[in-house]
């Protein structure tokens, strides 16, 4: 049977609580990013409303300015890093998961031995 230390408990335990917070930072980060692109777009915009085009080429050049496509590359790290985070606190409470069920098995056996002498 697979034995799980306490100690590998504890630090999978640890491991969810520093991904945690990392995963807090990287995803306010990535909505502060969005928010951001999005009022940038929304200032390009209100600077063609001045000029002679249709909404659809305001648009357009508002999501193409430079300004705006500078916070693609950013927006794409941070949800990177926030998607990794995530799958890495779930690993470590699969491990917890595993460890949980290995230790009732091991009771059930120490009970069923228990129950036949």
């Amino acid at each position: 049977m697979l034995s799980l230390g306490d100690e590998l408990l504890e630090r999978a335990v640890e491991k969810v609580s520093k991904y945690g917070e990392e995963l807090a930072h990287w995803e306010s980060l990535y909505e502060q990013l969005k928010t951001e692109m999005k009022s940038r777009i929304d200032l390009k915009y209100l600077e063609l409303m001045q000029e002679k085009m249709t909404q659809r080429e305001r648009e357009a050049r508002a999501n193409s300015n430079k300004e705006v496509l500078d916070f693609i590359p950013k927006i794409a790290e941070a949800k990177k890093k926030y998607i990794t985070l995530r799958h890495k606190i779930k690993s470590a409470e699969l491990y917890c998961d595993l460890f949980r069920t290995c230790s009732s098995n091991k009771r059930a056996e120490q009970q069923m031995y228990r129950d036949l002498t």
